[in-house]
């Protein structure tokens, strides 16, 4: 909802301003949370740092889509792609490190991807948003487990990596578009802590609830997208095309959940 407030930017200016501003707000959050060193560590060693090298283009490949996705009324493919991530990473998984499937996941998968072949079908048209937002993140998720990094020194580090496009990009901006009236400009220095925040939050609470609760509450984003996108956007929805698909997808989702939680209780330590 907050990005909608700039769809008057396009979306390549407003990554830059994005990464720009979020800079000192992560970098602040890692020297509080005792990660300053986790930044110098990472810096130093080459292996890692092209490792987080490629994380920040994915990252930032991510962010720069869903800010397409806002600017051209396409949030509903955009809750799309959030859904088929946990789905897209469980396939990474097996594919790139070996991971076995089960029958219930191989389900899930192929629930939630006959989904979106419904929805390619029905629009006449791939819905590349959604499928570049989940394959991104779920590379993503990949990349990171090849350097484990700490959550907050590791995204200080991306955005690093990012500063000089980034910066290079601000002043571009206002060399072609001018320099921006007193609320597009307050709207743009906010969007390091619009993107900041809910990161920091995320790395917090992973520390302090269980993994469970956790995959859980991951669906609950790209529902309130959703249902932005449906209910207060006004976004086409096709009934005989959305509704299909996104019930193939979420039969997907809770087939998948559900094995999440039944695999994370028997792994769970029995107490006496």
């Amino acid at each position: 909802m907050f990005w909608r407030l700039l769809t008057h930017i396009p979306a390549v200016d407003l990554l830059a301003h994005r990464v720009t501003w979020a800079i000192p707000w992560f970098l602040l959050a890692a020297v509080a949370a005792g990660q300053r060193g986790t930044v110098a560590q990472v810096l130093r060693a080459p292996r890692r740092a092209r490792w987080m090298a490629v994380s920040a283009l994915l990252v930032g490949t991510n962010w720069l889509v869903f800010l397409i996705a806002v600017n051209t009324d396409r949030v509903l493919h955009a809750s799309l792609g959030y859904f088929l991530t946990p789905m897209v990473s469980t396939l990474l998984g097996a594919l790139v490190l070996g991971e076995r499937l089960d029958r219930w996941e191989r389900l899930a998968v192929g629930a939630a991807f006959a989904g979106v072949l419904w929805l390619g079908v029905g629009l006449g048209t791939v819905p590349w948003i959604g499928l570049v937002l989940a394959a991104s993140f779920g590379m993503y998720g990949l990349v990171r487990k090849q350097a484990p990094v700490p959550a907050l020194g590791g995204t200080a580090v991306e955005v690093l990596f990012l500063a000089p496009l980034a910066i290079a990009g601000v002043a571009w901006s206002t060399a072609r578009l001018g320099v921006p009236d007193a609320t597009t400009g307050a709207l743009l220095l906010t969007t390091g802590l619009v993107t900041a925040v809910p990161l920091i939050l995320f790395s917090a609470s992973v520390r302090r609830i269980p993994l469970t609760t956790m995959g859980s509450l991951q669906y609950f984003s790209p529902s309130i997208q959703f249902l932005i996108a449906a209910v207060l956007f006004g976004e086409t929805f096709h009934p005989w095309v959305h509704l299909p698909a996104f019930s193939l997808i979420w039969t997907g989702v809770l087939i998948y959940g559900a094995r999440t939680q039944r695999n994370s209780a028997a792994k769970a330590p029995v107490r006496p």
